[in-house]
This record gives C-alpha cells, structure tokens and sequence, in this order.
C-alpha cells in the first residue's frame, strides 16, 4: 500500500478528485468501488474499498443537495469506515475489508472535501452510508467430473468408494452446505463425506443413477444444482494367468459385469509389472515378454488391488505346452495304449509334447521313454535342477514347460522315479498385507496346486528338470 498524505496540486488549486482511501491498492488487490448506496462483496476474501460516490447526487429528505457546496472541483478524502455487523466483515481505516460470512451489515463511509468559496478553500465533512450484502459467488462452482464410474471387486460384497471434487470456487465447503438426492429409487449411497472439497460416497449397491448436490445461494434466493452421473458396476481381471513366449505380446484387460460394457476403460486403471526384466506392461494393459521367469501383472482400479501370473518361456516350450494341453484334453489315460491316438499317460505325454520341437530326451522314434529315463537324460545334460520345495515355489523356481518327477519307488529305475507333471506356470491367487502375491501351480494334467498338496502330505520332496 503507498499512503497519501497530500492532495494533487495544478494550476495553483487542489483539483476535482476522489481519493477512494487513506491508502491505494497494490497490484493484484480486490478493489471494490463504492459508487451508490448498495454494495455487493464476495464471501471469504480479502481487498480494498475504493469510495467513489458523486456527492453532488446525494440529496435530502426533501430532495435537496445535501452536500451543496460540493462542486466539479472538490477533492474528496475518506478519513475512515466502520460496520456494524463485524460478524459479517471487518474494514479498517485505510478500506482494508475481509468478508467473515454471508450476511448484510452497514457501512459507513466517513470523510471531507474541499471547496472553493470567498476566494479560498474551504472543508466540509460527510457520512455516506452503504448497505453491504455478502454473499458466496456460485457462478462459477462446477463438479471435477460430471460422470464417475465406480468399480468393486467381482467376488467381494464389501462397500466400494468414489470420489469427485468441487472445482471453480475457493470456499470450503461442508456437509451442512449440501443437500444429496439420488435418482435411483433405492438408495446406493451408504455414506457421504466432503473434505478439502473432495465428496468421497461409500456405495453399497451396483447399477447407474445420477446424484444431485444442491447449493442454496444466498444471493438471488434459488439454488445452483450440480449432476454427477455415477455407474457402480463389478469388475475382475480377464486371467489370473498368462502363459507367453519371449518377444509375445498380449492384453490384459480389467473386465466388467455391467451390461452396457464389458471392460474396464485403461482410464481408470494403474498398471504395473513385479519384474520388468520379466514382463513389461503399458497403459493399455498391453504385456511384453521379456525373458523367461514369472512376474505379477498389478491392476489397480478405485484403490482395490487385481493380479495375474505372467509366465514367460521360450517358443518351443509354449508350443509344447499347447501341444500337451491338445493331447490331455482330447484323449484319454491308459499305460498299456500310451503311444496310440486317443490315449497317453504321464511321460508319452511330455514325449509327445516336445518331440515336435526337436526335444526327445534320447528317443527319437518309437516308444516314449519313461519318466525315469527322462529324468536320467535330462540329468546327464545337467538340466536335472534338483529337489523343489515350498519355498523355491514362492520363489518362482519353476518355469512354463519345466517337468517334476516324484520319487523313492523300490523300482529299479533312476532315482526310483516313478511319475512325471508338465508344469505350464503359476496362477495368482491373492495379496497379502504386505503387498506380496500368492499364486498356486498350474498343470497340463493335474488340478491347481498339484505340486503344493504333493509336497505337505508325502515324505518324499519331487525333483524337477528343465528341458
């Protein structure tokens, strides 16, 4: 503020101005020009009254000039304002105003000017009084969104949440300020809570209704309306496991059981890979393999945690597995017709699977050989990896195409192994507290969790091979 202590002298005379206050405003203040008897300010701001009344208009009871000796020379100073309602605004001396609530109060405007009479200047006081309405400005208040899409999980009844802030204002509001109607004949709000502006709904039910948030305004008596179309449907990821080759690219996608759409826009989706070495993933849900291994594919939608198993192997592996996956479900288990069409048992059906590739643990043609002469193969080739537990699970030892032997059999043969399982990779299952994912082992012949049920209930550990 720069204060003004003395009036603009010219031509030997104190010039026909108005002085709006003791101080003017620096740049970037609210000015609030004075100019009749009402005044219209703002809710919750701060500015600088600016007094710039023509008091050669303002008349008395009987119609009168009331200031009659104000004339085009007079220069008018402003000594002070006060208010009555300081509930409503506070102003000091110098016009520096804050509007403390909505309201109207009376302001007084006090000062004196100048006049020429008798060949010299002389002073005249005055007390000019204005009616003060506050009022918030809602012109311009908006929703961030007019639509909002809730997603909850598929095999969850729990509560979902979304939110949606109020934008183009710079008052906060609270939950007394609203009032909440819902189009939908059954409530699907349980609950609603504003902080900083942002209305967070807890929603209990599913399906589209539109919200309506009503503001009363002050200012003309009526009420400024804001529509939120909300859609609360129940979503799930497209697979819980993905089987690649290096190089492959495949889409994931969030799914939705709502009937006019049954995806997930990628908008309201976060994506991310537990190893990028592994698998990438890009915005769109779109997966790049990488190298051999397995990584979580994360989806987050409305705060709720989706995943998926992406297990990355070479080309030929891939085929194999598909290859195997053909034979098991289209033929049926026999030892004795293991090599005809139509039949296979554990190890002519890993034979099967990976002679075409060029893989035949020894045998070219002819009879497949036993899951023990597999075995022995694969460990003369330094491919036998050892025994598989719990804990190398967890850790993702295994890859897609990999085989795991049981043993201990009196039989004679390698290691006493007895039985052979194609592993085609990992499926998630759940996140625990810590962020961490849980999966279980998938089979070309044999139920999800195979291996983990194998393992804590017989004595002897299985070995596996990668071929």
């Amino acid at each position: 503020m720069v204060t003004l202590l003395v009036a603009t002298i010219g031509a030997g005379l104190i010039t026909g101005t108005t002085v709006s206050a003791i101080e003017t405003p620096d740049s970037g203040d609210i000015v609030s020009t004075i100019t009749g008897n009402t005044l219209e300010l703002d809710y919750d701001v701060s500015g600088v009254l600016k007094f710039d009344v023509d008091l050669s208009e303002v008349l008395t009871s009987d119609g009168s000039q009331k200031y009659a000796n104000y004339d085009s020379n007079s220069s008018v100073y402003v000594t002070g304002y006060t208010v009555n309602k300081e509930s409503v605004m506070t102003v000091d001396n110098q016009g520096k105003y804050t509007t403390l609530s909505e309201g109207v109060t009376n302001l007084t405007v006090e000062g004196y000017y100048y006049y020429w009479e008798n060949s010299s200047w002389e002073t005249e006081t005055f007390s000019y009084s204005v009616t003060v309405a506050v009022f918030k400005d809602l012109s311009t208040l908006a929703l961030s969104s007019t639509t909002l899409n809730v997603y909850s999980d598929k095999n969850s009844s729990s509560t979902v949440k979304g939110s949606v802030s109020l934008v183009g204002t710079h008052y906060t509001f609270s939950k007394s300020d609203i009032t909440l109607t819902e189009s939908a004949s059954t409530s699907k709000i349980s609950s609603w809570t504003i902080a900083d502006n942002k209305i967070t709904f807890v929603f209990k039910k599913t399906g589209s209704e539109t919200i309506t948030l009503s503001f009363y305004n002050r200012a003309d008596n009526s009420y400024v309306k804001l529509k939120l179309k909300v859609k609360i449907s129940k979503c799930y990821i497209s697979s819980t496991s993905v089987l690649m080759y290096t190089g492959q690219k495949v889409t994931l996608k969030m799914k939705s059981t709502d009937s006019s759409s049954n995806t997930v826009d990628n908008s309201a989706i976060t994506w991310t890979s537990s190893n990028t070495k592994v698998a990438t993933i890009n915005s769109s849900g779109k997966i790049t393999a990488k190298k051999a291994g397995t990584a979580i594919i994360t989806a987050v939608v409305n705060g709720k945690k989706y995943g998926s198993a992406v297990n990355v192997t070479s080309k030929k592996k891939y085929k194999a597995i598909k290859k195997a996956k053909s034979i098991y479900s289209s033929s049926s288990y026999s030892q004795a017709k293991r090599m005809s069409k139509g039949y296979y048992d554990c190890s002519s059906l890993v034979w099967r699977a990976y002679a075409p590739q060029g893989i035949y643990f020894g045998v070219k043609k002819g009879w497949a050989p036993v899951a023990a002469s597999i075995a022995k193969y694969l460990s003369k080739h330094g491919k036998l990896k050892g025994k598989i537990t719990i804990s190398k699970i967890k850790k993702y030892a295994l890859q897609a195409g990999d085989v795991i032997f049981k043993t201990g059999e009196s039989n004679g043969r390698y290691k006493g192994i007895y039985h052979i399982e194609m592993f085609t990779g990992y499926r998630f299952t759940s996140f625990n507290s810590d962020g961490s994912a849980n999966v279980t082992t998938t089979w070309v012949a044999r139920y999800d969790g195979y291996l983990e049920y194998s393992i804590a209930t017989e004595s002897r550990t299985p070995i596996y091979g990668r071929p």
